[in-house]
């Protein structure tokens, strides 16, 4: 087994500070690298194999996108696969935020300060100029920082640069073999993984509304945005009517056909 590294837990709160501090924030600023002191690092023995090579979105390409441009959700899925072979941990070792601090801050720093940026109601700021923005926009990219280098203040994985692909393969793939009630089943074991990648924000939207209370529920779901061509405010609409409906009613029981049907109701009501 290959040793792998983690940020040591006594430091990981000095790790967190830096861009909390007006003057150790630059440490970001650089789209390359960051400046990770040795003295952070603690050998482990986490994972077999090597960790695979992402694909970067290109600078220029990046930074002129818009917050509503999903032309990198292409390369999501390719980058999530190879995470999640090439990384076999169980959920213990997945749910650690010194591995996924290490992974940010380390090998994967460029891909993830290129991938993501901060953004706030579709708009899109460069880092870079943290210093000439007002206090508002400063904490954006405070937050930005906090999210996807760490685990932010929910300690949700599924926001981290690197934590979001790893577990949107490992809570996706097969369902059909981990659900009885899983009726329809896809030659490609990712094929879920595709569709909460492919949408803007239906990871986030679905996930943490849902996921966890009727986990077979979501794959339902995801079959039917897909089947009707829902939108981002459609399917947003639905699923904040099923989140409410939820606590009173157990729909994974349900026939597929009545699930559906439930759905529409919820989409016309």
């Amino acid at each position: 087994m290959n040793y792998n590294y983690i940020i040591k837990e006594e430091l990981l709160p000095t790790l967190e500070d830096y861009h909390n501090n007006s003057n150790e924030i630059k440490r970001y600023f650089s789209k390359e690298n960051f400046d990770l002191s040795e003295k952070f690092l603690q050998r482990e023995k986490v994972f077999e194999g090597n960790l695979p090579i992402l694909k970067t979105p290109k600078r220029s390409i990046f930074n002129r996108r818009k917050a509503t441009d999903d032309s990198h959700n292409k390369d999501d899925l390719e980058n999530a696969i190879m995470l999640y072979e090439s990384m076999k941990l169980n959920k213990v070792q997945a749910s650690d935020p010194r591995l996924f601090a290490y992974l940010c801050h380390g090998p994967f720093y460029k891909f993830v300060r290129n991938r993501y940026s901060p953004e706030k109601s579709f708009r899109v700021y460069d880092l870079d100029n943290y210093y000439n923005e007002n206090e508002e926009v400063q904490t954006t990219m405070r937050n930005y920082i906090d999210n996807r280098f760490f685990v932010g203040k929910n300690r949700d994985l599924r926001r981290n640069g690197i934590g979001a692909l790893w577990w949107a393969c490992e809570l996706t793939h097969s369902p059909w073999e981990k659900f009885d009630n899983i009726v329809k089943k896809n030659k490609d074991k990712y094929h879920y993984t595709k569709i909460i990648l492919d949408k803007p924000d239906i990871y986030q939207t679905i996930f943490e509304r849902v996921y966890g209370r009727e986990t077979p529920l979501i794959f339902h779901l995801l079959d039917f945005i897909v089947d009707n061509n829902l939108g981002r405010k459609e399917y947003q609409k639905l699923t904040m009517r099923l989140n409410s409906q939820l606590a009173f009613n157990i729909f994974s029981t349900q026939s597929e056909d009545a699930i559906k049907s439930n759905f529409s109701k919820l989409m016309n009501t």
